[in-house]
């Protein structure tokens, strides 16, 4: 669950980043471009960045899980086949 959430907010500031980058690119007023850079622009990129360290270390958290289900569930089939012979 915490995963799909953080995944989702990722999602939008990647928007949210990509579309000051836009507005940024389509502006030639340098004073309102800094004003975009510093408010918007700057926030989200490093929002998205700090999202997509967090998302990182979920997925290796989830890998280690999986990795951690995978040898109990590997542990209870030989001691089953031990017991049913």
């Amino acid at each position: 669950k915490e995963y799909e959430e953080v995944a989702q907010e990722l999602k939008v500031y990647s928007y949210k980043y990509g579309i000051t980058k836009q507005v940024i690119q389509s502006t030639v007023n340098e004073e309102l471009i800094e004003n975009i850079r510093q408010r918007y622009h700057k926030p989200f990129e490093e929002t998205y960045n700090q999202l997509k360290e967090y998302i990182k270390d979920l997925e290796e958290k989830q890998r280690v899980f999986q990795m951690f289900v995978q040898k109990i569930d590997e542990v209870n089939r030989k001691e089953s086949a031990r017991n049913s012979n």
